[in-house]
């Protein structure tokens, strides 16, 4: 759940997954962010995946995949989605011990 500047509430669960993503074998979604108007979710796939995905929505509804490989040792889940606080970052978030952390620029 993340909240939009109007204070509108925006959920997230297994029946919001769109039929494309889960046509990637994506299943899961974690945490969503909100930053500028963009919504930012993140998928996970079953262990065998090799990637992860950011479905980006704009504020006008159109919708960007943006997908990564997995680095060697990254694990495959996908727990959340990070906007930095000035907007220039997306840190995404997997569940369990980590070495360090893969940030990147927001795409959008």
């Amino acid at each position: 759940m993340a909240t939009r500047a109007d204070g509108t509430l925006v959920l997230r669960g297994p029946g919001s997954i769109p039929v494309s993503v889960r046509a990637h074998g994506f299943q899961h979604v974690g945490d969503l962010d909100i930053a500028a108007g963009y919504v930012f979710d993140s998928y996970q796939g079953p262990r065998a995946k090799s990637a992860k995905m950011f479905l980006v929505t704009s504020p006008d509804g159109k919708r960007r995949e943006y997908r990564h490989d997995l680095d060697a040792g990254e694990l495959f889940n996908h727990s959340f989605a990070a906007v930095s606080p000035d907007h220039q970052w997306l840190v995404p978030a997997s569940s369990g011990p980590a070495s360090g952390s893969r940030c990147s620029p927001r795409p959008c």
